[in-house]
């Protein structure tokens, strides 16, 4: 939950200074803090072993393909 009231305030804090960025600069924090998400998810998948699993999978439609 620590983790979350973070991200929460952090996203909070992004938005008051997309507010005083031009509106063109704005859509690309947007796509940065997207991009950020996505690594964020990436991370998470990472430490849960989800990443791993998937690498496992791909090995055995590898080894079916041959």
């Amino acid at each position: 939950t620590e983790k979350r009231q973070e991200r929460h305030s952090s996203t909070e804090i992004q938005e008051e200074m997309d507010k005083e960025v031009p509106r063109n600069r704005q859509k690309n924090t947007e796509k940065q803090r997207k991009r950020q998400q996505d690594t964020n998810r990436e991370i998470e998948g990472q430490k849960k072993g989800k990443k791993r699993k998937k690498q496992r999978q791909w090995g055995k439609s590898r080894e079916r393909q041959k």
